[in-house]
């Protein structure tokens, strides 16, 4: 069956059912279609367009202006999405990467650069750089070198360089793809290939945090003011909460007053958590509350 020009054929009828040709003109099929989108967005209260009248129009130099302080104080608040130094680091990558290819006779720029880019700068610019900086020795050759962390450090300074500008994740930004990030992975194998050992941070042990809670509750025993009583309160909680990790979330809240005093194996003893801890200034002292500020609830924040 032929369709006339601007109609399509679409097969009518299920699944092992006899199908018959139906002509359907696209240009109306498209325009229904946009009708029903347009419609769903207006529900939602989605408007295209733009709206005022010509009365209220900025002139040219007023839109600048105002453009200019808000992306200022826009941009400014983004920036604090991270830290400081995180900023500073980018940046800081983002303008040596430029002037690395700013040196290319080929007139590759950040925002025309590959892959091959990349691994380029990092390895003849960035690690020649920065690695007699760092403190990862190789126990072979006493040579000091960039740890795993530094390099994964640049690499997620130039992706999200790449991000800002808009650049998608895979092929689009070429600090996420995948051969760089093979090469990251690389770098950390090869490290552990020549025994470098990786420094965990300090672990806060039990004895400083029996100091810590100590010196708490002596600041809770001296305080006379009630805002600032359950400050403490809170901290020391806090603190214990944060220790016992285990207990985030699935069970704050659910312990109550009677499983932590009555029976003769009560679930928890007072201010701490269900792993029993004994020891007296771990104790979340909620009594002095009670007196000064009035009952606690029976639901109480079981370390």
């Amino acid at each position: 069956m032929m369709a006339e020009p601007g109609l399509a054929v679409v097969p009518v009828g299920g699944v092992g059912q006899g199908q018959v040709g139906l002509a359907v003109d696209e240009k109306e099929r498209r325009e229904f279609q946009a009708r029903c989108q347009a419609h769903v967005l207006s529900v939602r209260g989605i408007h295209g367009g733009r709206g005022g009248g010509t009365s209220s129009v900025w002139s040219a130099a007023e839109t600048n202006a105002l453009y200019a302080r808000a992306l200022t104080e826009f941009g400014e608040m983004a920036e604090r999405k991270v830290s400081a130094a995180a900023n500073s680091s980018r940046k800081r990558t983002a303008e040596e990467f430029a002037a690395f290819l700013g040196r290319n006779p080929y007139g590759v720029s950040i925002e025309t650069a590959s892959p091959a880019d990349v691994g380029a700068f990092i390895v003849s610019d960035w690690l020649p750089r920065h690695s007699g900086n760092c403190r990862t020795v190789l126990p072979s050759t006493g040579k000091t070198v960039a740890s795993a962390s530094a390099v994964k450090g640049v690499v997620k300074d130039l992706s999200k360089t790449y991000t800002l500008l808009g650049y998608a994740a895979g092929h689009e930004n070429p600090a996420k793809s995948e051969v760089v990030k093979s090469y990251r992975d690389g770098y950390e194998r090869c490290l552990h290939d020549e025994d470098v050992k990786v420094q965990r941070a300090k672990v806060f042990t039990e004895v400083k945090l029996d100091a810590l809670l100590a010196h708490m509750a002596d600041r809770v025993k001296q305080e006379t003011d009630a805002l600032e009583l359950c400050t403490l309160l809170m901290d020391q909680a806090a603190v214990l909460y944060l220790w016992e990790s285990l207990a985030r979330g699935k069970e704050c809240g659910a312990l109550s007053a009677r499983e932590i005093e009555g029976g003769a194996a009560p679930a928890a003893y007072p201010g701490w958590s269900k792993t029993v801890h004994k020891n007296p200034v771990r104790v979340v002292r909620w009594p002095r509350l009670g007196r000064e500020l009035g009952s606690p609830s029976s639901k109480l924040l079981h370390n």
